[in-house]
């Protein structure tokens, strides 16, 4: 009896010990694992000094192509902050890739962000690539489209 009492007793610990693995290595997801970039809202002035005003990868910056309104058949203006929010906020979109340029509170309306992302519209900025925004960029693109695309 006293054996059959022990070996119940390692039994038990033993099966604790085998089930304690799998709880680990198949966690919980957590909002820790969500880039901030979407839950935070992003400022015209990080995405204008991060990603429009210099070059993104091998790839040229905007100002390369959209320097000035009217560069590249565009309205954008990337030349300064103040240019490009006021070429492109609110401005109706010829490229039939969304209702306006940059259309507030709307990525799918938005013909920039649309053209970033490459989903709906081409050819996908930065032109000819070959670094294109990835996820978390874009993501920083949309939060702050959705926040309201406000002059920051």
């Amino acid at each position: 009896m006293l054996c059959a009492l022990i070996w119940m007793a390692v039994a038990c610990t033993n099966n604790s010990t085998t089930t304690s693995p799998t709880s680990i290595s198949n966690p919980t997801p957590t909002a820790a694992t969500t880039p901030s970039a979407t839950t935070t809202p992003v400022s015209l002035t990080f995405l204008y000094n991060t990603y429009i005003s210099v070059a993104v990868g091998s790839s040229a910056s905007c100002i390369s192509c959209h320097g000035s309104a009217g560069a590249q058949g565009s309205p954008m203006n990337a030349s300064s902050k103040s240019a490009f929010y006021s070429s492109m906020v609110g401005v109706a979109s010829a490229f039939g890739c969304g209702s306006q340029l940059v259309t507030a509170n709307n990525t799918s309306q938005s013909a920039l962000y649309n053209r970033l992302s490459g989903s709906s519209c081409s050819p996908q900025m930065p032109d000819g690539g070959p670094n294109y925004l990835n996820a978390t960029q874009l993501a920083q693109f949309a939060s702050w489209i959705n926040s309201g695309a406000p002059n920051n």
